[in-house]
């Protein structure tokens, strides 16, 4: 005889209707959640970026190679974050327009 399964709770909903504190925030560069290990928050507006995508695809050349030195001058375990302010794309754009 085939069992029969009865769900738990049937109350429980996945979309709309799901608490907000449990889904992870967008990252404003990629669009994908943003989960993971190393996340990276804007100063400005409070947006998570992936590591990946804040210092791949954000930041210029120049704070990249600073970022670099400044982690080649660090001793394990570190002690603090990065000193330089995070600020995402479109924070970037706004305080280059001067808004």
């Amino acid at each position: 005889m085939p069992a029969t399964v009865i769900p738990i709770q049937r109350s429980i909903r996945v979309g709309k209707g799901a608490s907000q504190e449990a889904a992870a925030p967008d990252c404003p560069v990629c669009a994908g959640p943003a989960r993971g290990l190393m996340l990276w928050v804007c100063g400005g507006c409070g947006d998570t970026m992936h590591q990946e995508c804040y210092w791949g695809r954000v930041v210029t050349l120049d704070e990249w190679l600073s970022y670099l030195r400044w982690l080649s001058e660090r001793t394990y375990p570190f002690s603090g974050g990065w000193p330089k302010p995070v600020v995402c794309r479109t924070c970037r754009v706004k305080k280059s327009e001067g808004v």
